[in-house]
């Protein structure tokens, strides 16, 4: 009797093909490490935060809101001041 070889079963075609590249290693860690994940999620998050950061907060902390020499205190959110401002006419969005 003479052994037969099994034919090489044919691999799939992957949709991730780029990924075989030098990004390859960091894949499989994010696939396997859900902990990587997280990680990955909370450093992206907080570069959008610096990215969008002009956006969110667009009074300086420190800056005093008045108009004509008269301080904006205790205003309710709304209109310029989307979370108000305190006692000391600082935005508190900012």
């Amino acid at each position: 009797m003479a052994a037969t070889i099994p034919a090489p079963r044919a691999q799939k075609a992957s949709r991730f093909k780029w990924l075989r590249g030098p990004i390859a290693p960091l894949v499989e860690v994010f696939k396997r490490d859900r902990f990587a994940r997280v990680g990955f999620i909370i450093y992206g998050l907080m570069i959008l935060i610096a990215i969008f950061a002009p956006v969110l907060a667009p009074h300086s902390p420190t800056e005093v809101m008045e108009v004509n020499g008269i301080w904006q205190s205790n205003l309710k959110p709304g209109g310029e001041y989307k979370l108000g401002t305190t006692s000391a006419a600082i935005s508190s969005r900012s």
